[in-house]
């Protein structure tokens, strides 16, 4: 065999390898602790999950739906959450989740920088970026951002108690969301990017989480509807900072 093709056959699989290396890593998300360490921990990607969130239609989560588009935005942290139809009774989300940790606990500024694309407003997804507790329950999660297609508004703070916010007033624009939270209460505002003002600004709010260890989860699923539409948000950060 010919040096010549000996080395192009090396250097695709070095192109090859890289590839995959990079579209295998995992989301990461901020944390910064109580004594100001600051440090990443993964958003692992979790298929296979089912659910009927109480509605008609069963979301099964897939990688193909939490992706980075590329190896750049792999390595930018610019992942892609998407949400898919494939019936009147079945469709397609995306999830993340990081492992328990009690530094997701008591006081804290919960953030995220995310794009909302036009497409998000023609489907009936719901998109969701929230502090869960080790056993599931409504009253101890703390949800940054709701994005609540079919109902058409966001909504920030602990399901029923939250801030609620028309989605055509946010999207089609990078935002930086932020949520502080003191105690059982919560303040929120959102804020373009290149800009200090904020365009929402709510609270206090009731809000709440499991006093002794959380998660952060980042899904999509579906509401009842018929849209058939592919939507997507692009998010490019998400943090915890103890207070």
């Amino acid at each position: 065999m010919k040096l010549a093709t000996i080395l192009l056959m090396i250097a695709g699989l070095m192109c090859f390898t890289a590839s995959n290396d990079a579209h295998a890593q995992h989301f990461q998300v901020r944390i910064k602790n109580l004594q100001q360490a600051a440090y990443n921990i993964s958003c692992k990607e979790a298929t296979g999950r089912t659910n009927w969130y109480s509605t008609g239609t069963l979301t099964t989560t897939t990688d193909s739906r939490w992706q980075c588009a590329n190896s750049a935005d792999c390595e930018a942290n610019i992942w892609r959450l998407r949400f898919h139809r494939n019936s009147a009774n079945s469709a397609e989300g995306g999830r993340c989740e990081t492992g328990y940790t009690s530094t997701l606990t008591g006081d804290g500024i919960f953030t995220a920088r995310l794009y909302i694309h036009s497409n998000v407003l023609q489907s009936d997804g719901v998109f969701t970026i929230a502090i869960m507790p080790p056993v599931f329950t409504t009253e101890e999660e703390l949800d940054l951002l709701v994005i609540n297609v079919r109902e058409g508004e966001v909504v920030s703070g602990t399901p029923f108690n939250g801030l609620s916010i028309p989605i055509n007033q946010i999207s089609q624009r990078w935002l930086n969301v932020q949520m502080t939270k003191f105690g059982q209460s919560c303040y929120v505002q959102i804020t373009p990017d290149a800009s200090s003002t904020p365009i929402v600004s709510g609270g206090p709010n009731y809000c709440n989480f499991n006093p002794d260890q959380n998660r952060i989860v980042i899904n999509s699923r579906a509401r009842n509807g018929g849209s058939y539409k592919d939507s997507f948000v692009t998010i490019s950060r998400v943090s915890w900072e103890a207070l």
